[in-house]
């Protein structure tokens, strides 16, 4: 049984949204054991070591008040970092990327990527080697990416522009995935998307086998 361990949800991401999201892309999968934390459990889960951490949320608490509050601290910073390193999986889908400090550790040397900006929802266009994956209402992230220190899978392209929507890498002893889709109902249940993000949760726990 492979254990993984979700963080979703913020004030601009429904977590229950993701959580359904995140089931129907296992729920062929009866080997994989997935469970919801708050964020007030990280540390601990962080210390329990799962197979895989899939964490959706951005680093603001409180991001529409005159005084935002954050919640990566340097401690948590690092227990992330440590935890990748020594072995783990970790996969930051959409909002995962959003609103961290580019210097922390986690951003600049565990993601080696992060969200910038994304304008009103429009139609996104996820393509691989060129040809097109799927398409669907969405906002379509841009993103800051160390490309030379990763592996660039898919791309993104709307009436907005370009950007870089998948990419992954090992860090140290653990595995990186880097997943942009997405905001929508319409993201959420396009099975093409649901697909090709089982496939880098399988590539995360090695668990590659029957997968396609």
């Amino acid at each position: 049984m492979k254990n993984i361990a979700c963080f979703l949800g913020d004030f601009y991401h429904a977590h229950d949204d993701y959580l359904t999201f995140l089931r129907e892309v296992l729920e062929n999968q009866p080997d994989i054991e997935l469970t919801d934390y708050p964020l007030a459990d990280l540390g601990r889960i962080l210390e329990e070591k799962p197979d895989l951490i899939i964490f959706s949320l951005e680093n603001r608490l409180n991001p529409e008040e005159r005084n935002v509050l954050t919640w990566l601290t340097d401690e948590l910073d690092e227990k992330i970092e440590q935890f990748v390193a020594q072995g783990g999986a970790w996969l930051a889908l959409h909002a995962g990327m959003s609103c961290y400090p580019e210097n922390s550790k986690y951003i600049h040397s565990v993601l080696k990527g992060y969200f910038v900006e994304h304008f009103e929802q429009t139609i996104v266009h996820y393509e691989e080697s060129g040809k097109e994956r799927f398409s669907f209402l969405d906002e379509h992230y841009f993103v800051n990416v160390q490309e030379k220190e990763t592996t660039i899978l898919m791309r993104s392209s709307s009436n907005q522009g370009k950007s870089i929507a998948l990419w992954r890498h090992e860090y140290f002893d653990g595995k990186v995935v880097c997943y942009t889709p997405t905001h929508t109902q319409e993201g959420f249940k396009d099975k093409a998307n649901q697909k090709e993000l089982l496939i880098q949760i399988l590539w995360c726990i090695e668990k590659l086998r029957g997968a396609f």
